[in-house]
């Protein structure tokens, strides 16, 4: 067991939250949308991945190609974005 708000961003959440706990309120309010036995999945807006990627600026962070692609061509109001989050098994 685990505690999802002590999950802090590293290299494999390239550096980005895994939810909105610090600046909105979607994951309070509605969890994880789907959970299968290998993945969990929950989504937080636009705006909150934009306003991290903010936070980021001064660190040089790279990105995949796919957020990459997606900060070039969406903004802070584009559509929620899914997050798929992966447990390591012990």
């Amino acid at each position: 067991m685990t505690s999802i708000a002590d999950i802090e961003p590293d290299s494999t959440s390239q550096f980005l939250p895994i939810t909105d706990l610090a600046s909105q309120y979607d994951f309070t309010n509605k969890g994880f949308h789907i959970v299968t036995p290998e993945c969990f999945y929950t989504s937080y807006s636009s705006l909150t991945l934009f306003t991290a990627k903010e936070q980021n600026e001064d660190k040089n962070r790279k990105y995949n190609a796919a957020l990459t692609e997606y900060f070039k061509t969406q903004n802070k109001k584009s559509n929620p974005i899914i997050i798929q989050l992966k447990p390591k098994k012990f």
